[in-house]
């Protein structure tokens, strides 16, 4: 188990920095959450998706300094840098990939503890964004309550680094997992409607403002339609010691159809592998589901609150 109130350098996460005056309007009309209720104060979860309604990329969205920044997995920085050009036109809006000089680090603990650390308070409500007086945003992401009772993204300008613990992201990986926040990577990127993905639970949805791509198809599924699929939590059986792929198949009774697809996949801190998996819920209610082929690990599934 890692130590409590720890800090963890996020390298495998990027940042795109979207400024200008018609930055709101611009990721309000591309962006599935609803982009009027980010502030200083507060930031969203959301999704871009893209005509037909799949996802394209999730990530955090938060305001520092007149700014937005998007946080996703830095390998989708590049492919959504380019998408999202391609809408700028004559919107007065510049889009930048600031990785290289924006470090991004995740907080997990004890509220009280860490805002000494930082010398700061941070924030209570979910979502909320405090600004710490030695600089930077942070931001309440999803806990995990029996292991990590607050979590925080923590954005700054490099070098600015606080002075304490520093634990492994393979902790934090699995700490999203756990909270059922779904990074899309290159291997599942197109694959999934965010319903799916259960991005309302976490906020990602607004069905209450103007269209963005994709809109018709997920609003069409939320008033009339019913979902076929969906997220879980997933462990195989005991004994595995490489993590399955994103985009790795579940089987169940037959080898024809795949039954679903892993999204991400983290070592728990005994060691077992832990699952987000999208799954047909017709199969997963009538068969067991199987790993990666017919006949493969078994998985026992939870529910993503």
């Amino acid at each position: 188990m890692e130590p409590n109130d720890s800090r963890f350098e996020l390298p495998d996460f990027g940042v795109i920095a979207v400024s200008g005056e018609d930055a709101r309007t611009f990721l309000g009309n591309l962006l599935t959450a609803d982009v009027r209720t980010v502030s200083a104060s507060s930031g969203v979860f959301s999704a871009w998706c893209d005509a037909r309604g799949r996802v394209l990329a999730t990530l955090w969205l938060l305001q520092w300094d007149e700014v937005f920044y998007m946080v996703l997995p830095q390998e989708r920085v590049q492919a959504v840098l380019s998408g999202l050009g391609r809408y700028v036109l004559r919107s007065k809006v510049k889009l930048e990939d600031v990785t290289a000089r924006i470090s991004v680090t995740g907080l997990a603990g004890d509220k009280h503890r860490l805002a000494a650390c930082l010398g700061g308070e941070l924030p209570d409500q979910p979502y909320g964004c405090s600004h710490p007086p030695d600089g930077g945003v942070c931001l309440s992401i999803p806990a995990v309550p029996a292991v990590a009772p607050g979590r925080w993204l923590h954005l700054q300008t490099l070098p600015d680094r606080p002075e304490h613990s520093t634990a492994g992201t393979d902790y934090w990986n699995w700490l999203d997992v756990r909270a059922g926040i779904p990074w899309i990577t290159h291997l599942v990127a197109g694959e999934f409607i965010p319903q799916m993905l259960n991005l309302g639970s976490l906020g990602a949805l607004c069905f209450t403002k103007g269209c963005y791509p994709g809109q018709e198809v997920i609003a069409r599924l939320h008033y009339r339609g019913q979902l076929k699929r969906q997220l879980f939590l997933a462990s195989p059986e005991p004994g595995m010691t490489t993590l399955p792929a994103p985009g790795t198949p579940l089987y169940s009774v037959g080898p024809s159809d795949s039954a679903g697809l892993v999204v991400q996949a983290a070592f728990d801190p005994a060691g077992q592998v832990n699952l987000l998996v999208v799954v047909k819920l017709e199969e997963k209610n009538q068969a067991p589901i199987h790993l990666a082929e017919p006949g493969g690990c078994l998985l026992r599934f939870e529910a993503c609150t």
